[in-house]
């Protein structure tokens, strides 16, 4: 019985290896075009509303290039978050549940001062939505010598 339990876990080993169905990929998404309109000094940008989500196949590493309106990856505050969900349709038009992706969903890495790139470390599609946001601090405006309190 043992031996019929062992053969069964390294056959399903075997066959998930020869399948080429994780093999490693990459792709780019240059969104460096795309406006970015900052309100109180917050930039956000995001990869996709509700609709056209990116399909991140297993074991895909996407670059995304930010637009050049964008403040750099290196700004105090910056941050990113991706969110994932399963789609039948081949779009991937998100309609339902869908998660902030965390570990091995989502890894990241920043690619110089305009990119960063992530990483699907599992061997499952999904559909992927990012979003980059930063608070660029402004410099307190002085009100004169007529403020009560400066």
């Amino acid at each position: 019985m043992r031996s019929l339990l062992a053969l069964s876990l390294v056959t399903a080993a075997v066959s998930g290896c020869s399948t080429h169905q994780c093999d490693a990929s990459t792709s780019n998404v240059d969104d460096s075009k795309q406006h970015v309109n900052p309100v109180n000094g917050t930039y956000v940008w995001d990869s996709a509303e509700f609709h056209g989500w990116i399909t991140y196949n297993g074991n895909e590493t996407i670059t995304f290039t930010l637009p050049s309106n964008f403040p750099s990856t290196s700004t105090e505050g910056f941050t990113l978050s991706a969110y994932t969900a399963t789609s039948t349709d081949p779009s991937c038009d998100v309609v339902g549940q869908f998660v902030e992706a965390a570990g091995q969903l989502a890894e990241f890495q920043i690619a110089g001062p305009q990119s960063f790139t992530v990483l699907n470390d599992t061997c499952s599609q999904y559909c992927l939505r990012m979003v980059a946001t930063v608070t660029v601090p402004t410099a307190p405006v002085d009100a004169g010598p007529d403020a009560p309190h400066d």
